[in-house]
């Protein structure tokens, strides 16, 4: 099997399942709740900006791991037609 492709559905299916996990919780789970600290209003600001700045990225973030979950379950659903059309052409017993 020198220079084959090897593709191994399962793990490209636990990729996707591990992405699309990442994808969710940042969507549901990662929102800071901002708090003032009394006394001390430039800390309060300072938290506001990263708060704002930290909401941009998550954001960001998960639209990109959501993409990558979709590109992986895609990869997988055309190697395995592919691979039962190779299955099929080549009959019982595998040719």
């Amino acid at each position: 099997m020198d220079g084959a492709i090897v593709v191994v559905a399962a793990f490209l299916e636990t990729l996707e399942h591990h992405a699309t996990t990442t994808a969710e919780a940042l969507d549901h789970a990662g929102h800071l709740a901002p708090v003032g600290f009394t006394g001390n209003p430039d800390v309060t600001d300072a938290y506001a900006e990263f708060l704002g700045r930290w909401d941009a990225y998550r954001g960001e973030l998960q639209t990109g791991v959501a993409a990558i979950a979709g590109a992986l379950g895609a990869v997988r659903a055309a190697f395995l037609q592919a691979d039962g059309r190779l299955a099929a052409a080549l009959g019982p017993g595998g040719g």
